[in-house]
């Protein structure tokens, strides 16, 4: 009697166990359950999640167009979604995605207003722990609009991506938006804060004569309240050759970034412009304070004649209502000695 129990047990486990397996084959190799697992995650989670039409099964490759995923302060919304993957690697802890391709990405913000905030995420639970890649992941027509202000778009966004051991890693990325474009490799770490980037970055009209701006950060973990910290330099470029260099040790804690050391050169001109400045947003406006020192700076470019010119800027206030002074010489022939003050307010020059 009680081996009969037994075996009546075992063969309830294993019919519980062909029913499970069967339901997740069902979900996964099926459009109908495909659209299933969408109503579970709507049911289950705090967002409302749908989509219009559904082709092709989550085992592998699937389509979806008119998705909405809601919550109570926003909404993202998706002409169209291609997924190719291969879930059987979930069970080692990676994730592997062949392609991603999303059409008309839109995303409505409706969170509070709030002051800036740079707190460096933390990556923790389940993306924490598991590995993986995007071999392809395409974006096109992307809008994010705030509540009450103007959309900001980007025409398209295509790049590689790998997520290992809390590190993001951006590869041969490119971003075109109306006025610029980027291309390059982003990397940043989550557990232990860094970022890292190389990239060139175009602007469609380019001001004065400047094609691209070669940029280089490494920047690493610091000690609080500092988050990272490292050195930044961009390149202008003119004529395929560098033109402008502004290099700088580069601080960024919660609410300011701090650029110290700060050198711009251009070259073939003899003389520099240094300092250090700060953009301060723990207010309701963002502060900048910047203290800029002229060493020797030839003008004869611009003057027609050998000029040594040397003096302080500084600059204080609100972004868009700042004030300060500045203090320059010019030294040289007795005849070439000149000295001048005055003040500075909303980038115009008021008299000394």
């Amino acid at each position: 009697m009680r081996r009969k129990h037994i075996l009546i047990a075992f063969s309830g486990v294993l019919v519980l166990v062909f029913a499970v397996v069967g339901l997740l084959a069902w979900v996964a190799g099926t459009t109908a359950g495909a659209r299933l697992a969408i109503r579970v995650a709507s049911a289950l989670t705090p967002l409302d999640v749908s989509a219009g039409r559904i082709q092709g099964r989550l085992w592998d490759e699937i389509y979806l167009d008119g998705v909405h995923i809601g919550w109570t302060e926003g909404d993202v919304l998706a002409e169209a979604i291609t997924l190719k993957w291969q879930p059987m690697y979930l069970l080692t802890g990676d994730v592997i995605i062949s392609e991603l391709h999303v059409k008309g990405l839109r995303i409505e913000d409706r969170s509070p207003e709030e002051r800036i905030d740079l707190r460096w995420p933390a990556i923790e639970g389940f993306p924490a722990r598991v590995n993986g890649w995007i071999d392809s992941l395409q974006i096109s027509g992307l809008s994010y609009r705030k509540a009450g202000r103007e959309s900001a778009q980007l025409r398209r966004i295509s790049s590689a991506l790998i997520w290992y051991d809390t590190q993001l890693t951006l590869r041969n990325v490119s971003i075109d938006a109306d006025f610029v474009t980027l291309s390059g490799t982003i990397s940043a770490g989550f557990e232990r804060p860094f970022l890292s980037a190389d990239a060139r970055i175009m602007p469609v009209s380019p001001p004065y004569g400047v094609e691209s701006f070669l940029v280089r950060a490494n920047l690493k973990a610091g000690t609080s309240p500092v988050q990272i910290e490292g050195p930044v330099k961009v390149v202008a470029m003119k004529g395929g050759k560098e033109d402008t260099t502004f290099t700088a040790f580069t601080k960024v804690m919660r609410y300011a970034v701090t650029t110290e050391d700060m050198i711009i050169r251009e070259s073939g001109r003899r003389g520099s412009l240094e300092g250090r400045a700060r953009i301060d947003f723990g207010t309701q406006s963002p502060q900048l304070s910047a203290s800029l020192q002229l060493v020797d700076l030839d003008l004869s470019p611009e003057v027609g004649i050998d000029t040594h010119l040397a003096g302080t800027v500084s600059v204080e206030g609100p972004l868009d209502n700042y004030a300060g002074a500045f203090r320059l010489t010019n030294a040289g022939r007795t005849w070439r000695f000149a000295e001048i003050d005055g003040s500075l307010r909303d980038a115009g020059c008021a008299g000394p």
